[in-house]
């Protein structure tokens, strides 16, 4: 059972909480995810549920935001970006930055998910060559389908990437999560970084 702060999302959130009493001055009111019981104003109790904590990009369990990133290194054919652990997760955005420049090597990036249970599967298709790549540029995991080719934005462009209007989520079992690289292995090093809910209350991601 994970436990929850104050500082967590969960004790904010509205539809954690379920009221016990209200006599239009004062209330009373459970966490059923967190087990906080609230005994205040009425006007409080509004101020609490409206608040976004500062920490809401932690990594929390249980159904909310998690973050994890790498550190630099060059990108090698089969390289593990991720490991999760405990249970399946929802990709909510993953992206590769370039943190040193690349030479003239035509590497290209793709995503791969390796389930402990199954077989591999890439979920993204191969980006276009990362050659001459210069830091700062990232590649953005576009997921219109499993075959998508990941977004790179140069670092001319500041490595801005925009989501798409309408976009879809890749849900991931355990296992981990792996970096195909066509050509040859890129000389420049490169952070990862995942934003991804858990889907269930013992997902880890490291």
């Amino acid at each position: 059972m994970p436990s929850y702060n104050q500082d967590s999302y969960a004790y904010y959130n509205p539809s954690n909480w379920r009221v016990l009493t209200n006599d239009g001055t004062n209330l009373t009111a459970y966490n059923e995810k967190t087990r906080h019981t609230f005994n205040g104003t009425t006007a409080a109790f509004n101020a609490l549920i409206s608040t976004i904590p500062a920490q809401s990009l932690e990594r929390f369990r249980g159904g909310e935001w998690g973050v994890v990133e790498t550190n630099a290194k060059v990108i090698v054919n089969g390289d593990i970006l991720f490991t999760v652990a405990g249970g399946p997760i929802l990709i909510w955005s993953m992206m590769s930055e370039c943190v040193t420049a690349n030479d003239a090597t035509a590497s290209t990036l793709q995503y791969q998910s390796a389930p402990t249970v199954g077989s591999p599967a890439t979920i993204s298709g191969a980006s276009s060559s990362l050659a001459s790549i210069a830091a700062g540029a990232t590649v953005l995991l576009t997921p219109t389908a499993l075959t998508t080719a990941p977004t790179i934005a140069l670092a001319a462009a500041g490595g801005v990437q925009l989501g798409l209007v309408a976009q879809n989520k890749i849900l991931v079992n355990a296992g981990t999560i792996k970096a195909v690289v066509g050509v040859g292995s890129t000389t420049g090093t490169w952070k990862h970084r995942l934003v991804y809910i858990p889907l269930g209350v013992d997902v880890s991601v490291t």
